[in-house]
């Protein structure tokens, strides 16, 4: 059942991106999720209560109840869809996977390839037309 048949279409607010100079790989939390296949990256050492926007099909930005500035994003489908349609992507994420054992969901690793996530398709996304004209 499609939920905007009751609450109707949404707009998708005007977000705010942080700085790309003033993300520190400090800051960088990341989760994978391998349950559900969900890679979720927030910019500010740890999640936070927020709203989640799509951007795309499986791609979300993720802002504070207050305000519309992206603290993270998530990205749903993350092994299944997403990382194939990415030639980086695919071929840091079988290593990066590797780091992951047992329930450990967090490695340098992982943040790593989440900077690499962030500069390549976030905030330089030369594949993906349709985040550029979201973002812009």
């Amino acid at each position: 059942m499609d939920v905007g048949q009751f609450i109707g279409e949404q707009e998708l607010p005007e977000l705010i991106l942080p700085d790309i100079d003033a993300i520190s790989p400090d800051n960088v939390w990341v989760n994978y999720d391998g349950e559900s296949d969900t890679f979720i990256i927030y910019l500010n050492k740890k999640p936070i209560p927020g709203i989640s926007y799509y951007l795309t099909s499986n791609l979300l930005a993720i802002t504070p109840l207050e305000s519309n500035e992206v603290v993270g994003f998530q990205v749903e489908a993350w092994e299944r869809e997403y990382v194939p349609k990415h030639e980086t992507l695919a071929s840091w994420w079988p290593t990066t996977k590797h780091t992951l054992i047992g329930n450990r969901s967090w490695s340098p690793w992982l943040v790593m390839l989440a900077l690499v996530f962030l500069l390549g398709y976030v905030f330089e996304p030369k594949e993906n037309e349709q985040l550029a004209l979201v973002m812009a």
